[in-house]
């Protein structure tokens, strides 16, 4: 399947989440990888967070179209009272993206944290948690 497939139903997100709901379905529909959205936050982020969101999701997707491997890509972003955890993981290759070290910098100074798995020939999952705090 081509496309973006929503697999969790919640609340109607808002514009910003429908906005990247409409990026991974133009990324997918030109790169020919399948994306899985399974949850987007019912409320807006601030916008240094929101950045950093967005950020994080735009370099695992240039590094999957990099390395032409991945079939599939699942985003899942969650907001609760504990703070935002935002995953990304694929089934390409497995190599780490060196992309992501300026956004790791940026999740320390909000008091959060982004590691990269990558399990060489079967993927890699990106994770970025930030605290209730940098939530404001």
């Amino acid at each position: 399947m081509i496309g973006v497939r929503r697999v969790v139903k919640g609340t109607e997100p808002v514009s910003r989440a429908a906005a990247l709901e409409e990026r991974l379905a133009e990324w997918s529909s030109r790169t020919g990888v399948a994306v899985e959205v399974w949850a987007l936050p019912g409320r807006a982020l601030p916008s240094r967070v929101d950045g950093l969101v967005h950020g994080v999701i735009g370099d695992v997707l240039d590094e999957v179209e990099r390395q032409g491997r991945a079939r599939a890509v699942c985003v899942a972003l969650t907001v609760g009272s504990g703070g935002l955890r935002l995953t990304v993981s694929d089934d390409g290759q497995g190599t780490a993206a060196e992309t992501c070290e300026a956004r790791r910098a940026e999740a320390a100074r909000l008091g959060g944290g982004l590691s990269v798995n990558a399990v060489r020939g079967e993927g890699t999952t990106v994770s970025l948690v930030l605290p209730a705090g940098a939530l404001g």
